[in-house]
């Protein structure tokens, strides 16, 4: 009765434990090429705000992360073993999603990603696995041919190809108004010069003295010849 007791017992707390060990999931194998780069996902729920996490080589332990490779604050990246480790998503919508760049074969194996939800046994757990396979020339060259189409994609996506022609005709514009202003200008002081008082004055004592002289010189005398006959 008292073995029987005791397995009781046991058996109570091994069904207590597993109840209340948080979800594991568990990601099908992200496959990679060397010399690439890959993806392991990793996201949780932030509607009670952000939380650190950390990701880890091997199997999730009982608590942190064996052999951790990064690790955050919950909005920042605080440490990582190497540049190789990054998270590209937004750590404050909860995309913790590990990017593995220059990937070699000892690369391979399994990934933990710990999202330490406070309280006990709460923690978030993702397990993931990578499977790094030998590049071949073809593949060699369409990564290449990938990246060279990449650094070109974001070199050039923050020029606006429509605004350009717009900043190119703008000075032709600006001029063509300053010239069509200067012309209208011109003919505004011509059209002013030809109508002023000064000028109408001036022509009208022109005349006046024209009219002056003709009448002030001499006219020609009139010789009257008078023939007396012999009476």
């Amino acid at each position: 009765m008292g073995r029987s007791g005791n397995w009781g017992v046991i058996s109570l707390r091994i069904c207590l434990f597993l109840w209340l060990q948080p979800a594991l999931s568990v990601s099908g194998p992200v496959i990679g090429s060397e010399g690439g780069r890959v993806l392991l996902p990793c996201t949780y729920s932030v509607t009670k705000g952000t939380i650190t996490m950390c990701w880890g080589r091997g199997s999730c332990p009982a608590s942190k992360c064996n052999n951790q490779i990064i690790r955050t604050d919950g909005r920042e990246v605080t440490w990582k073993a190497s540049e190789r480790y990054g998270l590209m998503g937004s750590l404050t919508q909860g995309n913790v999603s590990l990017t593995i760049t220059g990937l070699t074969g000892s690369d391979s194996g399994t990934y933990c990603c710990r999202v330490e939800t406070p309280g006990w046994f709460n923690d978030q757990k993702v397990v993931v696995s990578l499977e790094v396979h030998e590049a071949s020339e073809d593949s060699t060259a369409f990564a290449t041919t990938s990246s060279l189409t990449n650094m070109a994609l974001e070199y050039t996506e923050p020029i606006d190809l429509e605004t350009k022609p717009e900043a190119n005709t703008l000075p032709s514009i600006i001029m063509g108004l300053f010239l069509l202003v200067l012309l209208a200008g011109l003919l505004l002081y011509l059209y002013t010069w030809r109508n002023h008082p000064c000028r109408s004055t001036s022509n009208l004592g022109d005349s006046s003295l024209s009219a002056l002289e003709n009448a002030l010189s001499p006219a020609p005398e009139n010789v009257y010849y008078i023939k007396f006959e012999n009476l």
